[in-house]
């Protein structure tokens, strides 16, 4: 029985890997895609079932499936906040009504937005001033962006040439790397520690993998997947390292309003003496707010960067999205000061209740490690202890238990093992959701077992 067990497993593993690579081959053989288009999708693994492109196609054609036979899914793959329609399926939340009422006289017109960009410029130096000790010329030194992930983006392509080196933490952020690839550059991992189901920062691994092709580190704060932030003595040691080696370093820092514990908080890269220079920080006040849809990003660097990325948002988007910049502006004013810090405060708490919540749950399955997400909204489980890919239990739980979730191999190989668990939602959502965790979960290794 063992035998032909096993060997049924290599043979699925054997027809997923052809499906996979017909599946590549087919993307790869339309007519017209660069070379470099063609890097991003071969970065990470190619012909393999945890590629993050064939691992989503995989999942959403099984969800596709199981939606079609009329049976509901928990989905806890998404990053935005979500709420529970009448039908039982996620939708978007709304942004709150203060800002809402602060906005609705403008959306649909062109009233006075090149003055409340200037406005919104200004208002995010004072912050950044405040919070951080950041000196900014609110003119040249800011540029508001169609979203966050533009920064990112700019980052890569407009520092990194074919052939230079740019590291990524690992895990990190899903787009970085494929990014990276794109521009003909190549993208280095750095691998983050774990301890305990903890995760920080290891300056060896970073300064082993530093050379004179380095040209950019590309890192979310705090660590999108594992929420943990980084340390004041860990930002001083990624600058003592630019300044050694001459890289730019791109900050990542859309949780920065997202604290959930005292004690904790962000610290801004920027803010470290010789790092305004080379530093480029990217924010959004997209997941805060609600305003996915609305594109609300902003970069922070050098003049001369500021500048070339203007430029090329000038090329890509021909302009900024005029209601994304009233209501960056209706955030920062100081009519909503309190309005904002109220909702702000509210929200770390509740989010607090529900990463506890999943927490207590995720290490009450047997297998499970759980960890403690500091910033942003994720939990990040180790389940390596379930013997198979992130990938394929992902699968298995889609199938099995109906819960949709991220493989932590979308966030880097040294993501393996793990889960990306969204906890903005509605608590009753997340109650639905770990019953189906541990029923799937206990499931499989009665099936392993036997």
């Amino acid at each position: 029985m063992e035998k032909y067990k096993y060997g049924t497993l290599i043979l699925l593993a054997t027809m997923v890997n052809l499906m996979w690579k017909e599946y590549l081959d087919k993307r790869l053989n339309v007519k017209l895609l660069s070379v470099n288009y063609k890097r991003s999708i071969l970065f990470n693994h190619s012909y393999s079932a945890v590629n993050q492109l064939w691992g989503r196609y995989r999942l959403k054609n099984i969800a596709s499936e199981i939606k079609r036979k009329g049976e509901r899914i928990i989905d806890l793959t998404d990053g935005l906040e979500e709420t529970v329609g009448e039908n039982g399926e996620l939708r978007w939340a709304d942004p709150p009504e203060w800002l809402m009422e602060s906005v609705k006289g403008s959306l649909g017109t062109y009233k006075d937005v090149v003055k409340k960009e200037s406005e919104m410029k200004q208002f995010i130096a004072e912050e950044y001033k405040e919070k951080y000790g950041l000196e900014i010329d609110a003119a040249s030194e800011i540029l508001y962006c169609v979203g966050g992930a533009f920064v990112c983006d700019a980052a890569a392509r407009l520092i990194a040439d074919p052939g230079d080196e740019v590291l990524v933490m690992d895990p990190d952020y899903v787009t970085y790397a494929a990014q990276v690839a794109s521009t003909g550059a190549k993208p280095v991992p750095v691998p983050l520690k774990e301890e305990n189901g903890e995760w920080h920062f290891d300056v060896e691994a970073l300064e082993s993998r530093v050379n004179p092709t380095t040209r950019l580190l590309m890192m979310s704060n705090a660590n999108n997947p594992s929420g943990f932030f980084y340390t004041e003595d860990d930002l001083k040691a990624i600058a003592e390292l630019a300044g050694k080696y001459d890289f730019m370093v791109f900050h990542d820092q859309v949780a920065e309003e997202f604290v959930l514990d005292e004690g904790y908080k962000l610290n801004c890269i920027a803010a470290l003496p010789g790092m305004k220079e080379s530093a480029i920080l990217g924010s959004s006040f997209s997941k805060m707010y609600n305003l996915h849809g609305w594109r609300t990003g902003f970069m922070v660097a050098n003049k001369d960067f500021c500048e070339a990325a203007g430029q090329f948002q000038g090329w890509v988007n021909d302009g900024a999205v005029a209601p994304g910049i009233y209501f960056a502006h209706a955030i920062l004013s100081d009519e909503n000061r309190k309005e904002r810090r109220k909702w702000v405060d509210h929200r770390c708490a509740e989010l607090r209740k529900k990463r506890n919540y999943l927490k207590k749950r995720l290490g009450e399955i047997d297998g499970v490690i759980p960890n403690t997400c500091r910033g942003h909204y994720w939990a990040w489980p180790n389940v390596k202890s379930f013997g198979i890919t992130s990938q394929e239990l992902a699968e298995y739980l889609l199938k099995e238990a109906k819960l949709y979730v991220r493989p932590g191999t979308w966030y880097g190989m040294n993501g393996e093992g793990h889960f990306r668990l969204n906890f903005f939602l509605p608590m009753d959502y997340l109650e639905k959701a770990m019953n189906k965790m541990e029923e799937g979960l206990s499931k499989f290794r009665r099936e392993r077992a036997c």
